[in-house]
């Protein structure tokens, strides 16, 4: 077989990009029909792209109207990674353009933003406009509807009043004592404490044509709220939240992402419900739909609700009072969270994204206040229970051996938690029909994902040298890390790893205790990993998705990374870390345990960086920026002596702290070039990776200082990589640094190295339950003394460098590891 060099291999990648680039509008399984805004981002390769005038994007030989803004840099000023906002066509086919020149396309509809005198934001789609006030609701005060298309909002055609006052809430009700109340009881004895929106900023995000972003910040206040929480605050009685508005030219849909933190005592501060809700009129002719029931008269029922009960289960209530569910008119399994108000002036969609994987949830029309509701946690399933799965220490756990008051931790341990969730509110004319409610709930529930394909994304080097999808040469590693993937996916499903706070997490330790053919549930610190152990699952499945285009791994990368950040980490800037006085440690993560928040061991590592990049990246997502933003303060504070803000993961020695840091800080630097995080970088490389024997390879420290010096050449960085690829025996540890010895040294003891590692690899893997069990018996059986399931992301990760260095050698044919 003819071997490949690093240098042709380049030129080849040069040449392919430069025709227009295929892309495929990703809507997972979704049958997509019509148009619809997609964003997503895409790399470019270095050197490339400088200005965003040079991007374009096609619809078939046609440049349509796109918004373009890099995202991340090449050491050069190049753009590596830009984010794309077009509105796409279910019946065209689409192509990236890096070398258009002259004027663009321009937007029939654009979106304008206007900040009035009082301080507030006007929003005109074309379609519809809206106003945000500083002083308001904390969400949309007043929206019309250009019903009739003249282009022109008349008195008459305001959709959304302004005087309805509760549309951004989070209620609670703050218990007596922790004795009265049991979980599942809807009896409860206390008082409800009904939140009140304080908006701290209000601003235009992003200001585009195609696409724009309103920032709403601010906190729910309380009056009882954290009164519970016992030793000094600066802040109680008040939880954080940001709301990101969407609005997309020519289109009356509004995408809202809702963050919200919890800051409550966690055995005595329950929350009610959550939500976002507008008030519109409701006339005698309206028409109420649900993605299974046709048509709902108003005078039937004062209310209809859809709720999700759990990943199996849902009823369309109607409603003889508001909020009173006494008629079951539909009942079933996972349908799309939506439901639709429509008369013979305007009609709204609303839903919610992924509703029956993160249950509860529902949405409500009440036809008497004219008030749509979409509840995050609807009041139809009681009180949402904040506080830990058991009293006393269990197995494991870090304060478990005794001397440590399990009911200080008890009453602080959820705090901090927080939760993300994707909304949509759709004002359109005509009926459900009409308006495409059905697809535009579907494609809103799925993300579309610009896609250009496994060969580009390896081909532009952005994520490294790393090999795509490639069964024919590599059969046996693209097998095992596939069988892993379908592994995860059957677990999911048969174990049901859904729900609010558990959607995303995954479990590694099977008949561990009782042999019972499940995951072990119950036992201590060994149930849910979160972002612990070897590495961030969300990391591999994500490079999964970036490598084969399957859509079942983006699914489980997304919701892996962001349940690790809103639910495991911790999102408050007072914490009582180490049962001590509260203190910042905002983005360290509980480590595994039963329930989420329930292990006292808060440290950096679990809260690793590097996913986020990864998933920032692929969905261009204003939350996921805020983490990188914040982890990057954290860091850089952590540095300069505030010696406990990674808690248990401070030492300074640590390979957890320098991995944390130092892909903290690559990712800060690559998005915006600022030579401030190079310094602190440094520190991470010459200070604390160079003397780790595991060199960071388990949270990925050895592979931001990879990165790096893939990034700029360093002499010194490059003293560090073969420092320990000299001194590394063959093993997962070794399998990308071993790939970038060879690549860079061009020394056949790496090659050796690289070959021996990718053998091993494979062993490790094949030894999983993945591929000795057959599937019928997945994930266990019960009795059986089943493997652990080898679970490293490092590891997974790895092969396909190993991959692409055997790949470049031409040893793909030779028995490399047992491949052929």
């Amino acid at each position: 077989m003819k071997k490949i060099s690093v240098g042709l291999f380049l030129c080849l990648a040069a040449s392919v990009l430069a025709a227009p680039i295929p892309l495929k509008v990703d809507f997972g399984q979704t049958e997509w029909a019509g148009v619809y805004p997609v964003r997503s981002g895409v790399p470019i390769a270095r050197g490339k792209v400088t200005s965003i005038d040079s991007v374009g994007v096609l619809a078939g030989k046609t440049e349509i109207p796109c918004q373009v803004k890099p995202i991340a840099f090449w050491p050069d000023k190049s753009f590596k990674w830009i984010s794309l906002d077009f509105i796409a066509d279910s019946k065209e086919t689409y192509s990236l353009n890096l070398e258009r020149k002259g004027s663009k396309p321009a937007v029939l509809k654009p979106v304008k933003t206007t900040r009035k005198k009082d301080g507030s934001l006007e929003v005109n789609t074309g379609v519809v406009k809206f106003e945000v006030n500083k002083t308001g609701s904390g969400f949309i005060d007043k929206l019309w509807l250009d019903s009739d298309g003249d282009g022109k909002y008349a008195d008459s055609e305001l959709v959304v009043k302004p005087e309805d006052a509760e549309k951004n809430f989070m209620n609670i009700v703050s218990l007596n004592s922790d004795k009265s109340w049991y979980a599942g009881n809807w009896s409860a004895k206390g008082k409800a404490d009904n939140s009140k929106v304080i908006i701290t900023k209000l601003e235009v995000e992003e200001d585009g044509p195609v696409h724009t972003v309103i920032l709403i910040k601010g906190y729910y206040k309380y009056k009882l709220l954290g009164s519970k929480l016992i030793g000094d605050l600066k802040r109680r009685g008040e939880c954080d939240f940001v709301l990101r508005v969407h609005a997309y030219a020519g289109s009356g849909l509004i995408g809202c992402q809702h963050w919200y933190v919890y800051e409550g005592a966690s055995d005595f501060d329950m929350i009610r419900n959550i939500g976002l809700s507008v008030g519109i009129d409701i006339p005698k002719d309206t028409v109420i739909t649900t993605p299974t029931i046709k048509e709902i008269k108003p005078g039937e029922f004062p209310s209809v609700s859809l709720f999700i009960e759990d990943a199996d289960t849902y009823k369309v209530w109607g409603n003889s009072k508001a909020g009173i569910s006494d008629v079951v008119l539909e009942s079933g399994s996972r349908p799309l969270c939506w439901l639709d108000v429509s008369n013979s002036k305007y009609g709204v969609t609303l839903g919610v994204r992924k509703g029956w994987q993160s249950f509860p949830k529902s949405v409500w029309v009440d036809s008497k206040t004219g008030k749509l509701t979409v509840n995050i946690w609807p009041p139809e399933s009681g009180l949402l229970d904040y506080r830990r799965y058991t009293r006393e220490w269990n197995t494991g756990e870090t304060g478990a051996r005794g001397g440590v008051n399990a009911e200080y931790f008890n009453r602080n341990c959820s705090k901090g938690t927080s939760k993300t969730t994707d909304v949509f509110f759709y004002f359109h004319a005509g009926n459900t029909k009409q308006a495409n409610s059905q697809a535009v709930a579907s494609a809103f529930d799925a993300f579309p994902i610009i896609h250009p394909g496994p060969d580009y994304y390896a081909g532009t080097r952005a994520l490294g040298y790393y090999r795509p999808y490639d069964p024919k040469k590599f059969p046996t590693a693209e097998k095992l890390l596939g069988g892993m993937m379908d592994y995860y996916l059957d677990s999911q499903e048969k174990s049901r790893w859904y729900g609010m706070f558990d959607y995303g997490d995954v479990m590694w330790w099977m008949n561990q205790g009782p042999k019972t053919g499940r995951w072990a549930l119950d036992i201590g610190r060994w149930a849910w990993l979160g972002g612990d152990d070897s590495g961030p699952v969300g990391w591999f499945f994500l490079f999964q998705y970036i490598r084969t285009g399957q859509r079942r791994d983006f699914e489980l990368g997304e919701a892996n990374v962001k349940h690790v950040q809103d639910v495991d980490t911790i999102n408050t800037e007072e914490y009582p870390w180490d049962w001590g006085p509260y203190r910042n440690v905002s983005g360290c993560a509980h480590r595994h345990n039963v329930s989420h928040w329930g292990c006292a061991y808060i440290g950096a590592r679990g809260g690793t960086p590097a996913p986020v990049r990864d998933l920032y990246y692929l969905m261009a997502d204003g939350r996921l920026k805020d983490i990188l933003d914040r982890d990057a303060i954290s860091v850089m504070a952590w540095q300069d002596g505030e010696a406990t803000r990674f808690g248990h993961s401070s030492a300074d020695n640590s390979s957890e702290s320098g991995a944390h840091s130092s892909q903290a800080l690559l990712t800060a630097w690559e998005r915006t070039l600022d030579e401030k995080y190079i310094k602190y970088l440094m520190n991470d490389f010459t200070k604390r990776i160079h003397v780790q024997d595991r060199a960071c390879t388990g949270f990925g420290g050895m592979g931001a200082l990879m990165e790096y010096y893939d990034l700029t050449g360093d002499a010194k960085v490059k003293e560090i990589i073969k420092m320990h690829a000299d001194k590394t025996k063959p093993g997962s540890d070794a399998l990308e640094l071993s790939s970038v010895a060879w690549r860079t040294f061009k020394d056949e003891k790496y090659l050796n190295l690289v070959q021996n590692s990718f053998g091993g690899g494979l062993g490790n893997m094949s030894k999983s339950p993945s591929n000795i069990l057959s599937k019928d018996v997945w994930p266990g059986r019960p009795g059986d003394i089943s493997p652990f399931p080898i679970f490293s992301s490092t590891e997974y990760r790895g092969l396909a460098f190993a991959m692409e260095a055997l790949y470049m050698s031409g040893k793909f044919e030779s028995k490399a590891g047992g491949e052929k």
